[in-house]
């Protein structure tokens, strides 16, 4: 009776283990994604904000990668997480080059063992710098009077 016993606390100590391990695969989730500046515009050197919460434990980004296809923006985070369950926050800051002026879609995922836990969309506008806009709507009056003139 005690061997069959043991056994089947043996059992029911690995299957709470499985179950474990499987749902803390489908916790990792992005809380926030933002841009910094807020409002870019073509000169500025743009930086992607993500946080969010791992519900394993330790967490440790791995790796990252970003695509520019068009105006849509992908951006896989790739995240190694322990076994504990306990919800553990994480932040990222990746640095991107400065983007022709238009509106873009910024799609986040994370990527943990192979799975995709959480996905994020955002659109933001990048947008002329402001003096550049400036001396071509000053220049242009001014470059319109030079032509008519005969030297």
């Amino acid at each position: 009776m005690r061997m069959k016993k043991n056994n089947l606390m043996f059992v029911v100590c690995v299957f709470f283990f499985i179950i474990m391990i499987f749902s803390t695969i489908t916790q990792a989730k992005i809380t926030s994604v933002s841009i910094s500046p807020d409002s870019p515009t073509s000169e500025d050197i743009i930086t992607i904000l993500v946080s969010g919460i791992e519900g394993s434990g330790e967490v440790l980004i791995t790796d990252t990668s970003f695509n520019i296809d068009g105006n849509t923006l992908s951006l896989n985070v790739y995240l190694y997480a322990g076994y504990l369950a306990v919800m553990t926050p994480w932040n990222l800051s990746e640095q991107i080059d400065s983007l022709p002026i238009g509106v873009y879609d910024l799609d986040v995922q994370t990527i943990r063992q192979g799975i995709v836990t959480s996905t994020y969309s955002l659109s933001f506008e990048v947008v002329p710098e402001p003096t550049t806009f400036a001396l071509f709507t000053i220049g242009l009056p001014i470059f319109r009077i030079f032509s008519k003139r005969k030297f």
